[in-house]
């Protein structure tokens, strides 16, 4: 087996295995040999990307494999250039300028249309097939103009072709019959069928087929009923328009123009409704966030900028490296990815969205002078991975470090612990490692996102934890669990040797304290299993097995902090203790509160507390949420039964309204600009 690689950007494997000794290919793996000029992502999985390129081809890739990575044939080149004594360069279709698609048709015909350098026809493409269309679309009445843009109705039925001229000629796919030229005359004759008076440079369908919007050169934008092919509307630019996007979804088109501003219009209104600036050079491609919520854009002036459409503000500006300006960019349909190609180079450049994976604060970007520095990977980089690794990894784990260091000084600080105060930096280093080998060993390590509080903004902010949502809908939702997880069968029973001392709580641990070992010996060991009185001489002069239940039920350890943080007025260790167990034992812990029937009044008093406490802070909201939910489940007959424990709950009740009727507020307003924008024709 020989492998190979070569100027093509290619991989091949040989095997020699003929008769003769002769090698033949095995499998092999390409891309672009030429730098690609247009990139989207192809249907609505969001695993397909459709790029043209400078090679003079078009290529499917598979986000997820790359066997599925293939170029769309153009037929049997390699056969005829053999016949006419060419080279397969020769016979492949000129350079693709644009491209649409649509998914709805694939499998019965043609649904890609590509417009090609100085083409007077556009060609149509089959995907499910991964072969060149049997139609080539030319105006039979001007044959001999330059097709500029291209689209392909949402329906998958009809393409329409933007002339040089300023034609806009519309044609079946499935036959590749011509059906009328757009035009303010409605009419199909060569002489008054211009829609524009220059080049077609943008073309865009609604999803119902309603309206086509286009752009040309000539500085308008124009509203054509599709059916009727009459004009609607005509709107003037500033400047000559360079390309459309439209997302069908909002119903909001991006026209960006020579005079680099991006308007955005409701093509609903035919108004502008934002405009967006800031780039220096031309503006190369546009994409939107699959909701609607951004607008990107990137530019030959080397950067990409992502602009909030609700706000009008650009949320996020990076730059790429001088020469490698983005040349396109799509946004995929899961809203996980986002993919760029770049001037000289070849391949297509994934960006993982952190919006879709994690929470991110996002804010205006007015103020900066200068945008994050973004490097593109490269061969260069990929040889030295391997020996900057550990040292990357180090410098890492040092930064890290080091904040949490400037961390834990703060709080210490502001707790005002002369304990830490006194501990030189070695010594707090030596024993925040040993702390955390102890954890380790004890199975106690907890994850240091769950440890670490979210920044409060401000004191009118209700913040989240950032715990995962597991956490708190599998608490609420644990009755409907628990009745799932039934076991078929009940457990069988094993038959103890003898009692265990254990300390109280939802994890029970053994009492191994010498002398509380022995059970049947003790003589004072309060507690679950200590002996009677010695009131009774005959009881009391005998090792005996019965014991008094005086103190049957030991105090928890939520019970033992609710106590220690109620005195302290400071409930964080409570939270921070419910955070570590599972909902599984959160659930326990709120059960079995009120055992004792001496103190129940007290313990469920000291747990309205503590939802008192936290609710004032607007911390943590959707946790308290959770256990409050599961507490009154669980403890409204006792708390109606007592007339102090009503008040501590009629508290807890102005404190719900005080928390959450603002936020209520502001969704219902939201809710009802929705609604009204939603319903305007």
């Amino acid at each position: 087996i020989l492998v190979t690689s070569g100027a093509d950007n290619s991989i091949k494997m040989w095997i020699f295995d003929a008769s003769d000794g002769s090698g033949r290919l095995l499998r092999s793996r390409e891309g672009h040999s030429s730098t690609p000029n247009r990139v989207r992502f192809y249907g609505s999985r969001g695993i397909s990307l459709l790029s043209a390129g400078n090679d003079r081809s078009l290529r499917h890739f598979s986000v997820i494999r790359d066997q599925q990575n293939v170029e769309l044939s153009q037929g049997n080149l390699l056969k005829t250039a053999k016949k006419r004594h060419m080279t397969v360069e020769d016979l492949r279709l000129p350079l693709i300028t644009d491209f649409d698609f649509s998914s709805a048709k694939e499998r019965e015909w043609s649904n890609i249309l590509t417009c090609h350098e100085s083409g007077f026809a556009a060609r149509t493409w089959k995907f499910e097939q991964k072969v060149i269309g049997k139609h080539q679309l030319c105006n039979p009445t001007e044959p001999h103009s330059e097709v500029r843009s291209v689209a392909i109705s949402c329906c998958g039925n009809f393409g329409i072709l933007g002339m040089e001229c300023g034609r806009i000629d519309r044609f079946n796919l499935q036959s590749g019959i011509f059906r009328g030229s757009f035009n303010e005359l409605n009419d199909d004759s060569s002489s008054s069928s211009s829609a524009h008076s220059e080049a077609v440079v943008g073309l865009s369908i609604d999803t119902l087929n309603r309206v086509l919007i286009s752009g040309s050169r000539d500085m308008l934008l124009k509203f054509w009923d599709f059916s009727k092919r009459k004009l609607l509307h005509s709107k003037s630019l500033e400047s000559s328009v360079t390309q459309t996007l439209l997302h069908r979804d909002s119903e909001l088109l991006a026209v960006s123009t020579d005079s680099l501003i991006v308007f955005l219009f409701d093509i609903n209104t035919q108004k502008v409704v934002r405009k967006f600036g800031g780039h220096t050079m031309r503006i190369t491609d546009m994409t939107f966030h699959p909701d609607g919520r951004w607008l990107l854009t990137s530019s030959l002036d080397c950067s990409i900028r992502i602009f909030d459409i609700p706000s009008g503000r650009l949320i996020d500006w990076f730059r790429i490296p001088f020469g490698q300006s983005p040349t396109s960019l799509s946004f995929s349909p899961k809203e996980d990815f986002l993919v760029t190609t770049h001037v000289g180079s070849v391949g297509l450049f994934l960006w993982i969205n952190r919006a879709h994976f994690s929470n991110v604060y996002l804010r205006s970007f007015d103020d900066l002078t200068r945008p994050i520095e973004m490097d593109l990977p490269s061969t260069s980089s990929l040889l030295t991975t391997a020996s900057t690794d550990a040292n990357e990894s180090k410098t890492a784990n040092a930064v890290l470090k080091t904040i949490e260091e400037i961390d834990d000084e703060l709080e210490s600080v502001s707790n005002d612990t002369s304990d830490d105060d006194s501990m030189t930096d070695d010594q707090s280093d030596e024993s925040s490692i040993e702390d955390d080998i102890e954890a380790f060993k004890s199975g106690k390590a907890s994850n240091d996102n769950d440890s670490k509080e979210v920044q409060q903004r401000g004191p009118n902010f209700v913040t989240y934890s950032n715990l995962p949502t597991s956490m708190w809908q599998t608490l609420a939702n644990f009755d409907v669990i628990k009745e799932r997880n039934k076991p078929k069968q009940p457990p069988k029973k094993v038959e103890a040797p003898f009692f265990l001392p254990t300390v109280g709580g939802v994890n029970p641990e053994l009492d191994l304290s010498p002398e509380k070992t022995d059970v049947s010996m003790s003589t004072d060991r309060p507690g679950l299993f200590s002996e009677l009185s010695s009131s009774n001489p005959s009881v009391a002069s005998t090792s005996s097995k019965l014991h008094r239940t005086t103190n049957a039920f030991q105090e928890s350890k939520l019970i033992r902090l609710l106590r220690t943080a109620k005195e302290r007025s400071d409930f964080s260790s409570v939270t921070s203790y419910f955070k570590s167990l599972s909902p599984a034992n959160i659930d326990a812990e709120i059960r079995i509160l009120g055992l004792d029937s001496e103190t129940e009044i007290e313990e469920l008093g000291l747990v309205m507390d503590y939802f008192l406490a936290e609710l004032s802070t607007n911390r943590n909201f959707e946790l308290i949420q959770a256990y409050m939910n599961v507490f009154l489940q669980v403890h409204t007959t006792t708390i109606l039964s007592n007339e102090n424990l009503i008040q501590k709950a009629e508290l807890l009740k102005n404190q719900q309204h005080k928390s959450w009727d603002p936020l209520n507020e502001l969704f219902q307003q939201t809710l009802c600009l929705i609604s009204h924008f939603s319903g305007l024709h």
